[in-house]
């Protein structure tokens, strides 16, 4: 059971595919959970606006969950809505361009010392 509420949604993972995922391992618990329990734990390991939103419909069917998950993950998709604690596509590629940067300080760093050692 706790690995179930420990279950994180991956970034580039669509909130269909955890809910999914999540339900084939909650399923298996033992002893099994009762409906609205699914949708509890479910509900409690988003993060964010997902759980923002989703707090309260912990009493809604598993499907409704669902289905209210895809609409929120649109909408931050269209730019209807903003969660401050998901990265967008700019603080992406801003953070992939400074890792490459950084690499490429520390190689050229590492060929000077090279260099001076060779002096």
């Amino acid at each position: 059971m706790n690995h179930l509420l420990r279950m994180e949604k991956k970034a580039d993972e669509s909130f269909r595919a955890y809910a999914l995922h999540w339900i084939n391992i909650a399923i298996q618990v033992d002893p099994p959970l009762i409906e609205a329990e699914y949708a509890h734990y479910f509900v409690h390991t988003m993060k964010g606006i997902f759980f923002e939103r989703l707090c309260t419909s912990t009493m809604e069917p598993f499907g409704e969950i669902i289905r209210q998950g895809e609409t929120i993950e649109n909408a931050i998709r269209e730019g209807k809505l903003h969660d401050p604690h998901m990265k967008t596509e700019f603080e992406e590629v801003y953070e992939r361009e400074e890792d490459q940067a950084s690499i490429s300080n520390s190689a050229e760093q590492s060929d000077s010392s090279e260099d001076d050692a060779l002096d």
